[in-house]
C-alpha cells in the first residue's frame, strides 16, 4: 500500500510538476507575447505621433510658403518698388504683418533699395529696420538665388526671436502676369521675406491633434522618433521641436492585468477575454487615429471640411480621371456690419448657423467646405447636367440659408453671393477654377442679394476688357494728357446765382476710346492705382482753381486716397503749390467710407476742417444713414441722392420723405444740396421744402469750365437761362 501511495505520489508530484511547468511555460509565454504587443503598440504610436507631428509643423510651414508667393508675386508692388513708393508698400504689403493677420514681420531688400524695409505686429505701418542680421539676409539671399529660374518657387527657413521659431519663406517680388514676368530681371528684382511665430498656442494644438504630450522648442536633440529638426537659413538645424509620445501599449497592459490573474485561474477564458480586450483597445487607437486626421481635416468652428480636406479630395477626384466638375464660390453679403454689430462673437455663431444649413442642404454630390472667414467652397461632381445641378445646388444653400439671424435682440436678414465655374476637361486646373468663380462671384455682389452668377464667355470677356483697361489706365497715369476734368454747377436754391462747380474726371483712352468713370474708377480702385490717378486729376483741378480764383470748387475723393497715410501731407503741399485757399474746396465723400473706417475718417475729416476745407456726404439717404454718425463726423454738407428727386411730381410719400430728410439736415446745422433736378417743378419743390442748392441737369449738364461761366456771365447768375427765369417766377409768386 505505502509502495502504491508513493508511486502516486511520486505520479501526482510528477503530474504536478508536469502542470506546473506547462502553467509556468504558459504563464511566460503569455508574459512575453504580452510584452512584445506593449512594444511594438508603443512603437507604432511613435512612429504615427512623430508623422503627424511633421505633418502639422509642415502645415504651418506651407500656410507661410503660400502667404510669400501670394505677396511676392503682386505686379502693384513690384512697380511700386521700382518707382520707390513706399508709401503703397506699406499700405498693401508692410500693413498686413503690422495687424499681424497672417504674418508677424515681412522684409524687402535688394533691388533699387538701398536698406530693408521692415515690417512686425508689433510696430507702426512706417517701415523701420530690418532685426534680420545681415548674416541671415545674405545666407537668404544665398538661398533664393539657387531657386529654380522658372516658376514662383521660394526658399524656406525658419529663425529664432525672442526664444520662439518663426516659419519663413523668401523670393524675388515679380509681376503677378506672364507677360510682365518675361520681360523681367530677376537678379535685379527686391526680395521679399514673410515670417510667422509659432507660437504656444500653435504648439499646443499640434501636441493635441498629433496625440503626444510636452511638444516644446530646445537645442537638444531628442530620438528620431521624438524629435524632429528645424532648419535655419543656411541649411543647419538651429532647435528641435522634442515631443513625449503617448505609450497606449502600456496603458494597454495596466488595463488588461486585473484579466491576467483571473486567466491564471480560468484558463478557457484566456483567449476570449484577450482577443476582446485586444480588439477594444485596437479599435480606441484606430479612433483616436481617426479623431486626430478629422481634427487635421476639419474646421473648428462649423465642423466642415477645411482647405486641406477640400485640396485632398479635389486631388482624389482628379486622380481617378473625373475630368468635369462645377466649383461654387459663396460668402455672406455684409459680414462684417454683423461683426460691427453683434461683435466677432455674434458673427462666430453666424458662420456656425449658415455653416449647418449649409451641410444640411447638400447631398451625396456635393462636397461643402468652409476656406476662411465668411468664405465657403462647394464642389458638385456629377456625369449629368453639371450647370442645372450647381444652379439646383445653389437654390437649395439660398432657401436653407437666408434667414433672419437673432443676435442678443439684434436681427440681420442674412443673403449671400454665388459664383459657379465649370471645369469640362483636364486642362483647366483647379485654381484657374477658383479664380473664375471668384469673379463670378464678385459680379453677384453687385445687387448685394441672393445671386448665383456661372462664369461664362461674357464674364470672362468682361474680366479681360478689364484687364485691359488696367493696363491701359497704367500706361496713361504715366502720360496724362488722356484725362480732363467737366464740370456741372451747383446752385443757389433762391437767388439761382452760381454757387460752386462739381469737378467730373473724364478718361478718352487712346487705345480703348472713352471709358466711362465708374468703370476706369472702380478698377483704379480694385488694382492700387487710385491714390497715383487721385493725385494726377486734383492736380488739373487745381490748374483749373487757379485760374479761376473767384470759385469754389467740389471735388470727390476716392476713400482709399483718404485712408492713405500721406493724403493731409501731400494735399497741404499742393495747396501751397498752387496756391489755392483751402476754403475754396469742398470734399464730397461717400457713406460707405463713413460706416466701414469710422475712426479713421473722422480723424482726417477733423484734420480737413482745421485746414478750412469744407465736407460734403454724396449720395446721402442710399446706403447706412444714421443720425449717430452724422453728428459724429464733422460734415458740413449733405448732397440728397437723386433718387428722392426724380419722380416727386407724381408720389406725395416721396415728397414728404424728401421734407424729412432736409429737415433733419437743417436741424443737424447741415447745408443741403439736391442732385439730380431736371424739372422746374423738382427745382420749386427743393426750393421750397428748405434746399440751400441745387445741381442736375435743368441747369447745366457737365461741361468744361470756361463753357459754365460763359453762361453765368460776370455775376456769376443764370438768371439769362430760359429755364432759370421761369424757376424765379416760380419762386416769386
Amino acid at each position: 500500500m505505502s509502495i502504491f501511495l508513493g508511486a502516486s505520489s511520486g505520479l501526482s508530484n510528477r503530474i504536478a510538476s508536469f502542470t506546473l511547468c506547462g502553467t509556468l511555460l504558459l504563464y511566460l509565454a503569455i508574459g512575453i507575447s504580452l510584452e512584445s504587443l506593449r512594444r511594438q503598440i508603443n512603437h507604432q504610436a511613435e512612429i504615427e505621433s512623430a508623422r503627424q507631428v511633421v505633418h502639422n509643423i509642415n502645415l504651418l510651414h506651407h500656410q507661410v510658403r503660400q502667404f510669400a508667393r501670394d505677396y511676392n508675386n503682386w505686379g502693384d508692388v513690384y512697380e511700386a518698388l521700382l518707382d520707390k513708393d513706399f508709401n503703397f508698400v506699406s499700405d498693401n504689403y508692410g500693413i498686413t504683418a503690422v495687424n499681424g493677420d497672417m504674418f508677424d514681420r515681412a522684409v524687402i531688400y535688394d533691388g533699387l533699395l538701398d536698406d530693408p524695409l521692415a515690417w512686425n505686429s508689433t510696430g507702426t505701418r512706417a517701415p523701420h529696420q530690418s532685426s534680420l542680421s545681415s548674416w541671415a539676409l545674405e545666407q537668404i539671399r544665398v538661398g533664393v538665388d539657387r531657386l529654380p529660374r522658372e516658376g514662383r518657387a521660394t526658399f524656406d527657413f525658419a529663425v529664432l526671436k525672442d526664444g520662439e521659431v518663426q516659419f519663413g519663406s523668401a523670393s524675388r517680388i515679380l509681376p503677378d502676369t506672364a507677360e510682365a514676368l518675361a520681360t523681367v530681371n530677376r537678379d535685379e528684382a527686391s526680395i521679399g521675406v514673410i515670417l510667422r511665430t509659432v507660437t504656444v498656442a500653435q504648439l499646443r494644438d499640434i501636441a493635441t491633434s498629433s496625440n503626444v504630450l510636452d511638444l516644446r522648442l530646445s537645442e537638444i536633440h531628442g530620438s528620431p522618433a521624438t524629435a524632429t529638426p528645424i532648419i535655419g537659413v543656411d541649411g543647419r538645424p538651429i532647435a528641435h521641436l522634442n515631443w513625449l509620445p503617448t505609450h497606449p501599449g502600456n496603458e494597454l497592459l495596466s488595463h488588461i492585468a486585473p484579466i491576467i490573474a483571473l486567466i491564471f485561474v480560468v484558463l478557457g477564458g484566456v483567449g476570449i477575454g484577450g482577443a476582446r480586450l485586444l480588439r477594444d483597445h485596437a479599435n480606441t487607437l484606430a479612433l483616436r487615429e481617426d479623431d486626430a486626421n478629422r481634427l487635421a481635416r476639419s474646421d473648428p468652428l462649423t465642423g466642415l471640411p477645411n482647405r486641406l480636406a477640400l485640396k485632398e479630395y479635389i486631388e482624389r477626384l482628379e486622380s481617378t480621371g473625373v475630368d468635369k466638375y462645377a466649383v461654387i464660390l459663396l460668402d455672406i453679403n455684409n459680414f462684417k456690419k454683423v461683426n460691427d454689430f453683434a461683435g466677432h462673437q455674434g458673427g462666430d455663431e453666424l458662420i456656425k448657423t449658415f455653416g449647418k444649413n449649409l451641410r444640411e442642404a447638400a447631398d451625396e454630390e456635393v462636397f461643402v467646405s468652409r476656406v476662411g472667414g465668411d468664405e465657403f467652397i462647394a464642389v458638385v461632381n456629377t456625369s449629368a447636367n453639371i450647370i442645372e445641378l450647381s444652379r439646383c445646388t445653389v437654390t437649395r444653400f439660398i432657401q436653407a440659408t437666408s434667414v433672419c439671424f437673432n443676435y442678443r435682440g439684434l436681427q440681420f436678414s442674412i443673403t449671400s453671393s454665388y459664383g459657379i465655374a465649370v471645369r469640362r476637361d483636364a486642362t483647366r486646373s483647379f485654381e484657374d477654377l477658383l479664380g473664375e468663380a471668384d469673379r463670378a462671384m464678385y459680379a453677384s455682389k453687385k445687387d448685394n442679394g441672393n445671386q448665383i452668377t456661372v462664369y461664362d464667355a461674357e464674364l470672362d470677356a468682361e474680366y479681360t476688357f478689364g484687364r485691359k483697361i488696367e493696363e491701359a489706365l497704367r500706361l496713361a497715369i504715366r502720360s496724362p494728357y488722356e484725362f480732363y476734368m467737366l464740370y456741372q454747377p451747383i446752385v443757389d436754391a433762391q437767388t439761382m446765382e452760381l454757387h460752386s462747380v462739381e469737378a467730373l474726371a473724364r478718361w478718352n483712352s487712346t487705345s480703348l476710346g472713352p471709358i466711362a468713370p465708374d468703370v476706369f474708377i472702380s478698377i483704379a480702385e480694385k488694382s492700387g492705382l487710385m491714390v497715383q490717378l487721385g493725385w494726377l486729376l486734383l492736380r488739373k483741378i487745381f490748374c483749373d482753381m487757379w485760374c479761376r480764383p473767384d470759385l469754389r470748387f467740389n471735388i470727390n475723393i476716392s476713400p482709399v486716397q483718404l485712408l492713405s497715410s500721406d493724403f493731409i501731407p501731400t494735399l497741404t503741399r499742393l495747396l501751397g503749390e498752387y496756391s489755392i485757399l483751402p476754403s475754396r474746396i469742398e470734399i464730397e465723400l461717400t457713406e460707405g467710407v463713413l460706416v466701414s473706417n469710422c475712426d479713421t475718417v473722422q480723424a482726417q475729416l477733423k484734420h480737413l476742417r482745421q485746414m478750412g476745407i469744407t465736407t460734403a456726404l454724396d449720395d446721402f439717404g442710399t446706403g447706412f444713414s444714421s443720425i449717430g454718425y452724422l453728428q459724429k463726423m464733422p460734415l458740413d454738407t449733405l448732397k440728397i441722392d437723386r433718387s428722392f428727386v426724380s419722380g416727386l411730381g407724381d408720389d406725395d410719400v416721396l415728397a414728404n420723405v424728401l421734407h424729412s430728410i432736409v429737415g433733419l439736415g437743417r436741424t443737424l446745422g447741415k447745408s443741403i444740396t439736391a442732385e439730380g433736378v431736371e424739372t422746374l417743378y423738382e427745382a420749386e419743390i427743393l426750393a421750397d421744402v428748405g434746399c440751400h442748392y441745387l445741381q442736375g441737369y435743368l441747369f447745366s449738364r457737365p461741361q468744361p469750365l470756361d463753357h459754365i461761366l460763359k453762361a453765368t456771365g460776370s455775376n456769376f447768375s443764370l438768371t439769362g437761362e430760359p429755364c432759370a427765369q421761369k424757376l424765379r417766377r416760380a419762386l416769386a409768386s
